[in-house]
């Protein structure tokens, strides 16, 4: 439930155990994902029964404010994330929000829908679909981009079409510092990710000599720049590289690395990058351990008993957190961490849209206004989501996992 607490808005309700209401009917009619017909009856036989299961905890999992239930309100929210393609993230995060927003809509009784823009890091690709959906008056709020490279590019476009835009992944520093005024994040930006890195491989590791492998982009740059001087202020001697760009081969790279590194750390956005240059590494008869930064979260990174951040919690540690697990399972297959914020980016965009909501129809000002005073006492990345001044997210934390051949293990 919710409402307004003195200015803020604040939303209590069980996020994890709300995914087992999900309208299976839209997902299915919306992603290729669901697949034949047969499975289709299968996911919706699996969320009745997780329905049917969380019937008796209603009221506890966020039923309705008084006034609120049957709420009649519309409205566009743009996703701009990939999806329908080939990268180790697609349709991921897409996925999630709209697992995200089918609950809100069915808990609600709001009528908001999903309009799609398929950008990953093509920065031309952005601005274009950045443009669309800055020219339709009916999309009132945008959930991403994905990748800070886009958000950098296209945000200026957001901002003067006044729309407000929160992204599940763009953690790079400098995208707060009040130049995009409508840009807002979920996750803990890299000043919070590169400490973490760097105290797990200088206290849990403790490598004689440690590479960093970086590529020319404005996520893995930086970040490669935060882990490198928090490493050396903690006395850890480092060796830098930088990867090439596209398919270009990096064994002569692999080649150079010192044959005192025992741990190589990857802030890299590309993840088929990230698996070449470590079977290049390893071909030289090195084994050192591996760490990935937060966009190799994903399983198409593939290398078991290698490190990788995240800046969420494993949610099988809890039974609602199953439960989620093994709906979104049923409906798309294989679960997808690395998603879990845009589940929560999507229930910001829409918990202010609907607070705002003006004569049954959401509007650009209202989200914008909103924005700022929604408060999730409980998300799906474990800590509450609020946002302070320069619309960062107050609480947040990253962790580190392990990879294994069955998903992966929580160490730090």
């Amino acid at each position: 439930m919710h409402g307004w607490d003195g200015g803020v808005l604040v939303v209590r309700c069980c996020i994890s155990r709300a995914l087992g209401l999900v309208v299976v009917a839209v997902l299915c009619a919306g992603l290729a994902a669901c697949g034949s017909a047969g499975q289709a009856q299968e996911v919706a036989a699996a969320a009745g029964a997780a329905e049917a299961d969380h019937a008796g905890n209603a009221e506890t999992a966020g039923a309705p404010a008084s006034g609120e239930a049957g709420t009649s309100c519309t409205g566009v929210i743009g996703v701009i994330a990939p999806f329908g393609g080939t990268t180790a993230r697609d349709s991921i995060q897409m996925n999630w929000a709209r697992v995200s927003l089918d609950h809100f809509n069915s808990v609600h009784g709001t009528s908001f829908t999903i309009d799609p823009a398929n950008v990953d890091t093509d920065i031309a690709a952005g601005r274009r679909e950045a443009r669309r959906l800055g020219e339709d008056e009916d999309v009132v709020g945008i959930v991403g981009p994905a990748s800070s490279r886009v958000v950098e590019a296209v945000g200026s476009i957001l901002d003067d079409a006044a729309l407000s835009y929160v992204s599940p992944s763009a953690t790079r520093v400098s995208l707060t510092d009040g130049h995009l005024k409508g840009f807002y994040r979920v996750v803990p930006n890299d000043d919070k990710q590169a400490p973490a890195i760097s105290a797990f491989i200088s206290e849990r590791l403790r490598p004689r000599k440690v590479l960093v492998a970086d590529q020319d982009d404005p996520y893995s740059a930086p970040l490669a720049a935060g882990i490198i001087k928090d490493l050396r202020k903690r006395g850890v001697p480092i060796q830098y590289v930088r990867l090439p760009a596209g398919q270009q081969s990096v064994k002569d790279i692999a080649g150079q690395v010192d044959p005192e590194v025992e741990v190589v750390v990857l802030p890299l956005i590309d993840v088929a990058l990230a698996n070449r240059f470590i079977a290049a590494v390893q071909a030289t008869g090195m084994r050192p351990a591996v760490v990935g930064a937060d966009s190799l979260f994903v399983p198409a990174f593939d290398q078991a008993g290698a490190y990788v951040s995240s800046f969420g919690p494993d949610a099988t540690t809890s039974a609602a957190g199953r439960e989620a697990v093994r709906l979104y399972q049923a409906i798309f297959g294989e679960f997808e961490a690395f998603g879990g914020p845009a589940y929560a980016a999507m229930e910001v965009v829409a918990t202010a849209a609907l607070e705002t909501c003006k004569g049954g129809r959401a509007n650009r000002e209202g989200v914008s206004e909103g924005l700022p005073k929604v408060v999730l006492e409980e998300s799906p990345l474990g800590t509450p989501i609020s946002f302070d001044a320069q619309h960062e997210v107050r609480e947040g934390s990253y962790r580190i996992f392990r990879v294994t051949s069955g998903g992966y293990q929580q160490v730090g």
